[in-house]
Order: structure tokens, then sequence, then C-alpha cells
């Protein structure tokens, strides 16, 4: 009997230390669950943050542009000239700005998304918006149509060329935007493309 109690009790000791090592690895995965979940919502944040400051110039800018044009469309109502001919050249001013600023906030969003090694073989348009990324894949490519192009000669003479374009799930809209545009992008250049999941 006393060989049963202390087989009994073995088990008993053995069932514990079973459950609190399995309580021991939920808490480790949980901890590991909340940390990346934290890493993940910093990302964001600081995502969030990059693209605010990022957009913040040309968000004035456009801004003065809307005034501008109200204030035009009040001067022409009402036939200023000199207001009307200073008021044309804001606009001009104000749009050739923010023609610059946003190519600046293109480009500084490429740069975080993009490393320069994978320049030749890889464009990532995440954080760009729609008319931001096909302004971006059109200049990319060209400007990669033209490297290949001297390294490799015109195009029926060399092998296709592999060139990835990651455009994102479209998780912040709820579709992929940028996935459908690159489509048509490429599609009305009558580029061949395959599409990876």
């Amino acid at each position: 009997k006393k060989l049963k109690d202390e087989r009994k009790a073995i088990k008993s000791e053995a069932k514990k230390l079973k459950k609190e090592e399995r309580e021991k690895i939920k808490h480790e995965k949980r901890l590991k669950r909340e940390e990346e979940t934290k890493k993940r919502s910093m990302k964001d944040y600081e995502d969030d943050v990059f693209f605010r400051e990022v957009r913040e110039e040309p968000s004035i800018i456009k801004q003065y542009l809307k005034e501008t044009k109200k204030d035009l469309k009040r001067a022409r109502k009402e036939g200023e000239e000199e207001k009307i001919a200073f008021l044309e050249n804001k606009l001009a001013e104000y749009e050739a700005s923010l023609e610059t600023e946003t190519d600046k906030a293109i480009m500084l969003t490429y740069k975080r998304y993009n490393k320069p090694e994978e320049a030749t073989s890889r464009l990532d348009l995440h954080g760009l918006k729609k008319a931001e990324a096909m302004r971006l894949l059109e200049k990319i490519l060209n400007l990669r149509l033209k490297q290949i192009e001297e390294q490799n000669g015109p195009k029926d003479d060399r092998e296709p060329i592999e060139f990835n374009i990651v455009t994102g799930r479209g998780s912040h809209t709820g579709r992929p935007i940028l996935k459908m545009a690159a489509k048509d992008f490429l599609l009305d250049r009558g580029i061949e493309f395959r599409e990876f999941s």
C-alpha cells in the first residue's frame, strides 16, 4: 500500500509539474504575443508620425492653393485685373511648390521602405497614396529600363528582366488599391507581369 501511495504521489507530482510547465509555456507565448503586438503598434505609431510629418508641408500648400483659387475666383468676378495677375502668379508658385514637396514626400517614403542594394530588382510602394505610387513607379521603371538598355541592349536582344513591385494588401483601405493601379499601369504600357500573393 505504501508503494501504491508513493506511485500516486509521484503521478500527482508529475501531473502538477506538467501543468506548471504548460502554464509557463502559455505565459511565455502570451508575453511574446503581447511584445509582438507592442512592436507592431509602435511601428504603426512611428509610421503614422512619419507620414504626418512627411505630408505636413504638401498639406499646408494644398490649403494655400485652395484659398488662392477662391480669391482668384472672386477677383475674376469683380474684374480686378491687377489682383487676378498677382493671384495667378501665386497659384503657379504654389503649384510648383506642391510638386516639389510632393516629390520630397515620395522620395522620403521610398527611402524608408526600399533598400539601396535592392534598387535594381525591387520597388516597395508601401506608404504611398495611389497618385504618388504611380508617379514613383513610372519614374523608377523608366530609369530601370534605361539602365537595362544601356547594359544589355534593346528589348529584342535580351532575356526578360525580373523586377518586383510590392504593393501591399490594402489593409488600411480594405482593398488593394495600389495593386490594381500597378496592374493597370503595367497593362497600359504593355509590360508583362506575374502576380504573387
